[in-house]
């Protein structure tokens, strides 16, 4: 049955709530921070994933502007990338996009991070395509545009094994002393090939190659 009226406002005055701790968030710093802890691990790290989706929810709510924020490091945190141009990373640090997330452990005298977060997965980089394609489709951007485009090349190019679908991504340190500790993740996600068939088509409409489309289908097969 429908449900009643008490419950539809419920579920709006959710959605607003919801929309304001965003704001809040991306007005205390961006990239936002993604998880409230006491881990300084995961207090440092601002999710690529959940990055694109508070984009994608301030969008729905008609906040460009915020959403354009995090839009706007997503870009930079590509662009200004000390090793790599050519990827989204897992995770940036928090206010600091150029940044990889970590923190100095005093009782160990070392710098930590984490090798998922300075990794690069399908599920965050074909998310971070769809929030910027979805911006690109109301206010044309070539950065954001050019930097999905990036983002998805590279999964294009490193996360197939010829058969259809993709591949999760990479963890560790491609360049970690000299050489090359990153773990190719072989297994396959429902919830990567979604997301990546999400974004190739946004690509395909959006540039016409056939590319995009044939990567699609892949990614729904």
């Amino acid at each position: 049955g429908r449900p009643a009226a008490g419950a539809e406002g419920g579920h709006e005055q959710a959605k607003a709530a919801a929309a304001e701790y965003l704001k809040k968030a991306v007005a205390k710093n961006c990239p936002i921070q993604t998880y409230e802890t006491d881990d300084p691990l995961i207090s440092t790290a601002s999710y690529t994933y959940e990055s694109a989706l508070a984009a994608l929810a301030l969008m729905s709510e008609g906040d460009d502007e915020d959403a354009a924020k995090i839009l706007d490091a997503m870009v930079a945190g590509m662009k200004e990338d000390s090793e790599f141009k050519d990827r989204f990373r897992n995770a940036h640090m928090v206010g600091k996009a150029k940044d990889l997330p970590g923190y100095w452990n005093n009782d160990m005298g070392q710098w930590l991070q984490d090798a998922y977060q300075v990794g690069t997965g399908t599920k965050s980089s074909a998310a971070a395509a769809v929030a910027l394609l979805t911006y690109h489709a109301a206010h044309p951007n070539s950065d954001y545009l050019d930097t999905a485009r990036t983002g998805i090349d590279w999964v294009l190019d490193n996360c197939q094994d010829g058969n259809p679908g993709f591949t999760a991504g990479y963890i560790g340190w491609p360049n970690a002393a000299g050489g090359d500790a990153s773990t190719k993740m072989t297994y396959k996600a429902t919830t990567d090939n979604l997301w990546m068939a999400a974004a190739c088509r946004m690509l395909a409409e959006v540039t016409g190659f056939g590319t995009y489309s044939e990567a699609e289908a892949s990614a729904l097969k």
